[in-house]
């Protein structure tokens, strides 16, 4: 049988069985959507058809990849199916490239790799790749490292790893989730012709309803290891036979409930802020040219409010936000929370005001402590510690969604979205005025995401919390804003 074919496929990790009786097949040509809430199993599907399932795993049950049984193949086998038959683009970018070398290194290993071809060949089917996902060579050289590109550019990198040797599936792991509505549009409009122009089969995991329906033939649903239903994309979606179904669209419209009293006083003052850097010298003797990523930029938040900051990947976004949190100096301009300007130099007092939910939850964490840890490292901001800080711990992350007992875990033992929940947790436990939301429910699934709005809103009004909501998500910023500023290019145009 051509395509991909996957038979009872079931996933046992120690005694807990993560996967049960999973079934499909993907056409050549074909879009196949993997819906499901955070851990329902979607991203360790993907995981298993790769053979690259965490370690203590047991697989059974039958993959196919052209009438060849790619789960019979051994790891040297393996080795040759990934990344040149079956490719994959992971959900989380930073932790899937690595800061050491260039972008174009890194894309070049993997054709390297599988072709033999020579470096100056690797270098321009490199270039090739990256230029089809939408990072040209005037903007981003091959010689950039990841940490000097946005979460979108970064998001973009991954797309061009996996599609470089233009496998025969491409497993694309929530592909949109770090990027703007524009880019979005033209990665999913990129992945579409690669599936039309190759024939390849592409299985699209993601939480996002509107991606899915706008995309895809047909679509599995999946909770706790399982699929609960599967059919027709237009057929699943009309028919919504099983009650899951039912709530995963009643949450992707959900709006929170808010009351909508009138602000109070200013709490976070922005006054023509100007952050610019350094660029590499041109020659030995010539001065460093400097890039503006933010032109004078204004704004007030106050006590209560919900400001919303919109705009594309690398408007300038989070480069002010990283200014607002006292994370970076100003070329420019001044901020002012509370009567005290805000600077790298500001003390932790002022600091314990304003909190922050990064972008990319797993780059936030310390992998080598236990979620309980991460979760209270605020409390050193406070001049008296709280004696009961594992409760508080507890409340935050059953506040969010998760367990109490989920203190004791690592954070490499939950899933993307569920890290997300946790980076919320972490910013909430101290209770300060304001808080920095960098596209903190991108990662989140419709159900979770509907959850955490609520919560927001709610203290946001039981609090008088000011929020301010960098995001790429309309409908989110729509559900969630009193007010709104658009971004581009560093500078407010609306």
């Amino acid at each position: 049988m051509s395509g991909l074919s996957v038979s009872g496929l079931h996933v046992r990790i120690g005694a807990v069985e993560v996967l049960r009786d999973v079934s499909f097949q993907v056409a050549p040509g074909e879009i196949f959507g993997l819906i499901g809430e955070s851990g329902s199993g979607k991203s360790m599907t993907a995981l298993a058809l790769m053979d690259l399932l965490p370690k203590g795993s047991a697989r059974t049950g039958t993959i196919h990849l052209d009438g060849t049984e790619v789960s019979a193949l051994g790891e040297r086998d393996m080795r040759d199916v990934r990344g040149n038959d079956i490719s994959m683009i992971f959900q989380e970018p930073m932790t899937a490239l690595n800061p050491l070398q260039t972008i174009g290194d890194q894309v070049m290993e993997t054709v390297r790799i599988h072709t033999g071809a020579s470096r100056a060949h690797a270098r321009a089917r490199a270039r090739e790749a990256l230029d089809l996902a939408g990072l040209p060579a005037d903007r981003v050289p091959l010689t950039r490292y990841p940490h000097e590109l946005s979460g979108g550019q970064r998001q973009r990198v991954v797309i061009a790893l996996a599609i470089a040797l233009r496998p025969k599936v491409l497993i694309a792991d929530e592909p949109t989730t770090a990027l703007d509505v524009t880019t979005q549009a033209q990665i999913l409009e990129l992945l579409k012709g690669l599936v039309e122009e190759d024939g390849m089969s592409l299985i699209l995991i993601t939480h996002d309803l509107a991606v899915v329906a706008g995309l895809a033939n047909r679509i599995a649903i999946m909770r706790a290891g399982e699929v609960v239903e599967r059919g027709g994309t237009a057929e699943v979606f009309a028919a919504q036979r099983h009650a899951y179904t039912r709530t995963l669209l009643a949450a992707s419209v959900h709006q929170p409930e808010r009351h909508g009293r009138g602000p109070g006083a200013p709490v976070l003052e922005v006054h023509e802020a100007v952050r610019e850097y350094s660029l590499p010298r041109r020659g030995l003797f010539d001065r460093p040219d400097t890039f503006r990523a933010v032109k004078g930029v204004s704004l007030t938040l106050h006590r209560g409010e919900n400001l919303g900051l919109v705009g594309e990947s690398g408007c300038g976004k989070s480069t002010l936000a990283r200014a607002i949190l006292g994370l970076e100096p100003l070329q420019g301009g001044q901020i002012m929370m509370g009567g005290q300007e805000v600077s790298p130099a500001m003390k932790p007092a002022a600091r314990r005001r304003i909190s922050v939910v990064f972008q990319d939850p797993y780059g936030s964490f310390n992998p080598r402590h236990t979620v309980g840890r991460l979760v209270a490292e605020p409390f050193h901001l406070m001049a008296e510690k709280p004696t009961d800080q594992q409760e508080q711990v507890a409340e935050a992350l059953e506040a969010v969604g998760l367990a109490a007992a989920d203190a004791g875990k690592y954070i490499h033992e939950f899933s993307g979205g569920q890290r997300q929940r946790i980076a919320i947790a972490r910013a909430l436990i101290i209770r300060p005025d304001v808080i920095v939301l960098d596209e903190a429910v991108s990662a989140l699934d419709v159900r979770v995401r509907a959850r955490v709005l609520d919560l927001l809103a709610e203290l946001s009004e039981s609090h008088a919390l000011s929020y301010l909501f960098i995001s790429h998500d309309l409908t989110v910023v729509r559900a969630i804003t009193d007010r709104v500023l658009v971004m581009r290019a560093g500078e407010i145009v609306e």
